[in-house]
């Protein structure tokens, strides 16, 4: 499994709140951006955003998914996993 497949397919594969302005960047200290870190880690914070549209191509140029969410979404996921309703584990 590539590095890219592996993220993909982790748990850190989805980004928030897809574009983004430099205050939303930080308020959420690009968290916003946790595809592009994993697939790049040596990436500056500053060029997350740059790097985005790049990395959407290429995923989806090789049947990879690139998931994208509102923050609301991703919080209830996050809430339901704290509470026991949920499983950081995807079905296979």
């Amino acid at each position: 499994m590539s590095t890219l497949d592996s993220e993909a397919y982790s748990g850190n594969a989805a980004r928030t709140d897809p574009g983004g302005s430099d205050a939303r960047d930080f308020l959420m200290g690009d968290l916003n951006y946790q595809i592009e870190h994993h697939v790049w880690p040596d990436l500056p914070m500053l060029k997350y955003r740059q790097a985005a549209p790049r990395l959407k191509a290429i995923c989806a140029r090789h049947g990879v998914p690139y998931v994208e969410e509102p923050l609301a979404t991703r919080f209830g996921k996050l809430w339901a996993i704290l509470m026991g309703d949920a499983s950081m584990r995807r079905a296979a």
